[in-house]
C-alpha cells in the first residue's frame, strides 16, 4: 500500500519545487478505516520555517506522519519534492548522576 502512494508521489512531484510541501484538502488515516487528520491544506515553500503547536491529542505526530507519506491518504493529495529528514524528541536517561546524564 505504501509503495502505491510513493510512486504516486513520485508522479506528481513534478507539480511542487524543489523542497516545497503541498498538502492539499486530505484526509488521512493509521488504518484505511477511520480518518484521524480531515480537510488539512498547508503549503511549505522552500527555506521556509512553520511551527506545528498543539493540545496532546490533536493531530501534531499525524500531521507529520502524513509529510513523510507514512499516514494513509484517503482523500485529498499530499505533494513534496526533495529529501525530508525528522528527528523525533524523545526523552530518555541512563542510569548515573544527574551531572552525567548533563554532561554525557
Amino acid at each position: 500500500m505504501l509503495e502505491e502512494q510513493s510512486d504516486s508521489s513520485n508522479q506528481m512531484n513534478k507539480e511542487v519545487a524543489v523542497g516545497e510541501i503541498q498538502i492539499k484538502d486530505t484526509n488521512a488515516s493509521w488504518n484505511g478505516k477511520e480518518d484521524v487528520l480531515t480537510g488539512i491544506s498547508l503549503s511549505v515553500k522552500p527555506q521556509e520555517l512553520i511551527v506545528c503547536a498543539g493540545k496532546v491529542g490533536a493531530g501534531k505526530s499525524s500531521l507529520l506522519a502524513l509529510v513523510m507519506n507514512e499516514l494513509k491518504i484517503t482523500s485529498g493529495k499530499a505533494l513534496s519534492n526533495g529529501n525530508i529528514s525528522y528527528c523525533p524528541q524523545e526523552a530518555w536517561i541512563f542510569i548515573g548522576s544527574i551531572r552525567e546524564n548533563i554532561l554525557f
